[in-house]
């Protein structure tokens, strides 16, 4: 119904991949929110999300395919009532109207502006308007995560998550769709771990890094105005560039170049894993989780890939 929360994992591994920043694992590490956008008298189905350029509406068809999502867990409202669908609509159709930058974290320099967002804060700025409640930050960012942030002058330590909305006391689990994609969903999860211990562990300061010396230089240009092409060379444009300071972005910059070249080495790692490690049979991922046979394989994976990867 249109107003419902989706709690996502995707099969595209570099989704995501910001909300894994809390120092509790995430139950899903996308959210989106559905609704029925009115065009010319009739309400089509369509689901609102964020993305790494900004924000976007995506075919309700395209959206729950195995091709694009692996497990999706529905959030309805308990009033429902409440719910006013074109006033969603307008909401949203004004909300694209605007540029929007996907941003690392909400930090205190850009709190509220409603041009720099997570994927939380993308449709809870549209619910809010439509006059339903928010939930509270129950998340935080871990601290070692935290202080290499700090260092490239990122705060907020609170962050809200799509695991937050399962606690919020407004909605109501309606139900899932499974579309057996557990491998890939685990695929996922390793990779944005791997990413939450390279944070973790290492300096995010660029400046104390030669080899981010070229992201540096083309972080400065694209503010100063001078890198037209280095935006088109990283898939941006003026409007969905991410906001921060030059080592900021430069850190980001660097990171995408970094995920890139580890999906493209664990891809290869993968295309074996549920073979070897896992059964082919079809089954629902929460039936999954609650084996307790399987999940000691999932854990044997999950442990030689750790060491595959040297996380």
């Amino acid at each position: 119904m249109p107003g419902d929360i989706l709690l996502v994992n995707l099969i595209d591994e570099s989704d995501g991949l910001f909300t894994n920043f809390t120092a509790e694992a995430n139950y899903s590490y996308h959210s989106a929110l559905y609704l029925e956008i009115e065009y010319e008298g009739k309400f089509f189905p369509v689901i609102y999300e964020a993305y790494e350029k900004g924000a976007r509406i995506v075919p309700l068809i395209t959206f729950v395919q195995p091709s694009y999502t692996g497990f999706i867990e529905i959030l309805r409202w308990k009033n429902q009532d409440s719910v006013n669908r074109s006033v969603l609509s307008q909401a949203v159709l004004a909300y694209l109207e605007l540029p929007h930058c996907f941003n690392l974290t909400l930090n205190d320099e850009v709190q509220g502006k409603s041009n720099y967002i997570t994927c939380t804060t993308t449709f809870t700025r549209i619910i809010e308007k439509a006059g339903l409640p928010v939930p509270v930050h129950l998340s935080e960012i871990s601290d070692p995560v935290l202080k290499n942030m700090e260092s490239l002058k990122l705060f907020g330590k609170p962050f809200l998550t799509p695991t937050d909305f399962l606690y919020f006391a407004e909605l109501k689990p309606t139900g899932i769709i499974d579309n057996g994609q557990f491998p890939l969903i685990l695929a996922a999860s390793l990779i944005n771990n791997e990413y939450n211990m390279w944070l973790s562990h290492y300096s995010l300061n660029p400046t104390a890094d030669p080899d981010y010396r070229f992201y540096l230089r083309a972080a400065r240009a694209i503010i100063e105005g001078r890198g037209a092409l280095l935006l088109k060379l990283f898939g941006y444009t003026e409007e969905t560039f991410p906001y921060g300071t030059p080592e900021t972005l430069a850190f980001i910059l660097r990171l995408e170049e970094e995920l890139e070249i580890s999906v493209s080495i664990m891809r290869r790692y993968i295309e074996s894993f549920p073979e070897i490690y896992i059964s082919q049979e079809s089954f629902s991922l929460q039936s999954s989780l609650a084996n307790e046979a399987l999940m000691v394989k999932v854990r044997d994976a999950m442990k030689r890939m750790e060491t595959h990867f040297n996380m």
